[in-house]
């Protein structure tokens, strides 16, 4: 058995969430630094593209800005998937951690625990119910991280 069986049902939330995880969650929050960057670049391009390129009238200048613009928007349409993978990533090692944990600390309950408790609500704890928490897990630093990034 590892460790103490009772530390599984102590830990908090926020413990999963940056337990292991926080190299991969710092790379998350630097993802969505560039990806509101990258989001930035592309209201700027619009703003160039009607005042300087149209309203000169130079067609050079408008293909430049019309290539920034399309490789801001890809550049940021790219850097939101990685996120996303990275998100789903994070949640499913954590849910495998918790799993496995979650399996240790079964095991070294008493027998007794088995004789009042049906096999099913077991499982169940052990498949349904963690994985929502993978999900929360996953997001957890990076969804009220963008929306904060957008409003500054």
């Amino acid at each position: 058995m590892k460790g103490e069986p009772s530390m599984v049902t102590k830990r908090t939330l926020y413990s999963w969430v940056l337990a292991k995880n926080l190299r991969w969650q710092i790379l998350l929050v630097f993802l969505v630094l560039l990806t509101v960057a990258a989001r930035v670049v592309p209201l700027e391009m619009q703003k160039r593209i009607i005042n300087n390129a149209i309203g000169m009238g130079q067609e050079g200048l408008l293909l430049l800005y019309c290539l920034f613009f399309i490789g801001s928007v890809l550049l940021a349409s790219s850097l939101k998937f990685a996120i996303n993978l990275l998100q789903a990533y994070i949640g499913q090692k954590t849910l495998q951690r918790m799993r496995a944990e979650l399996y240790d600390h079964i095991l070294s309950l008493p027998l007794s625990f088995f004789r009042t408790i049906q096999p099913g609500q077991v499982v169940n704890s052990l498949i349904n119910e963690l994985a929502t928490i993978s999900g929360f897990v996953g997001s957890a630093i990076s969804v009220p991280l963008i929306p904060g990034m957008e409003l500054s």
